[in-house]
């Protein structure tokens, strides 16, 4: 169960992050409508979004994760999103600004 939550909690904030970078997930979208749009955001993260949102579609359809592993490769792929996203925060910000 706590594996199901970190999995629910990582794809929470791969939205916020979204939602931050100008690119908020629509109501009516569900995650595989969506991963294009995350797909375009982070093109070099293309397997490990594709890994978030198939992991994140299980536990939310009620299957938990398969193994400690599974959890982990989510876990590192959104630290990696994280580190990735830095420059892309700090330059849609200045875009704002400039407006």
């Amino acid at each position: 169960m706590l594996a199901a939550a970190r999995i629910r909690w990582v794809y929470a904030q791969l939205m916020i992050l979204c939602s931050r970078l100008g690119k908020p997930r629509p109501a009516a979208a569900t995650p595989l409508e969506f991963l294009p749009t995350l797909q375009a955001l982070f093109p070099e993260q293309d397997t490990t979004l594709q890994a978030i949102t198939q992991a994140y579609l299980k536990v939310r359809y009620g299957e938990l994760p398969e193994t400690y592993e599974e959890v982990q490769a989510v876990l590192m792929g959104w630290d990696q999103l994280k580190a990735e996203s830095k420059p892309l925060l700090a330059e849609y910000r200045k875009s704002l600004k400039i407006r």
